[in-house]
Order: C-alpha cells, then sequence, then structure tokens
C-alpha cells in the first residue's frame, strides 16, 4: 500500500470514529431527553436546576458535542436522579 492509500484511509477511519461518536451523542440525547419529558420537567426547568441556559440542554439532547458535554450529562443525570428520588418520597408520605 502506498502513502496516499494510508493516508486515506486513516481519514476514513477518523471520519467513520466521528460519525459514529455524533450518533452515540444523539442516542444518549435522545435518552435522557425522553427520561425529562416523562418526568414531566421541561427544558428551562433543568437548566434552571442546573444552573445553566436552556440552549445547553437543548444542545445536549440534540447530541451536539461541546467541551463541557461531559460535566453537562453527569449533571444532567444527577438531576433527574434527585428529582426522581423527591417524587418518590412524596408519593410515599402520600
Amino acid at each position: 500500500m502506498n502513502p496516499k492509500e494510508t493516508i486515506t484511509r486513516k481519514i476514513s477511519s477518523n471520519l467513520s470514529d466521528k460519525e459514529q461518536q455524533k450518533k452515540k451523542y444523539i442516542e444518549i440525547g435522545q435518552e435522557y431527553k425522553t427520561k425529562r419529558i416523562a418526568l414531566g420537567i421541561t427544558q428551562n426547568e433543568l437548566a434552571k436546576m442546573m444552573g445553566i441556559s436552556p440552549v445547553t440542554i437543548r444542545n445536549f439532547e440534540k447530541g451536539k458535542s461541546s467541551a463541557w458535554r461531559n460535566l453537562v450529562e453527569t449533571s444532567y443525570i444527577a438531576h433527574l436522579k434527585l428529582i426522581t428520588i423527591k417524587r418518590n418520597k412524596v408519593l410515599q408520605n402520600m
């Protein structure tokens, strides 16, 4: 294989990896959006709880990548769990 073919394969492989990562981010965002909706929480409400902008929530749920993606995902998950725990406690005390 000549050097040009090697470079072309590496570029194709990298594009494929990026496309797969983008698809994964979209799937994760949709999964969390579904959970948020099931809890009856709007993007604006969740953003306010998290101390971030609603645009950040929208971008996360659409699968858009950012330098803060891991932090947003961790906080998003924690807040959904906290909401679920609080609701379960309220229901148990009824």
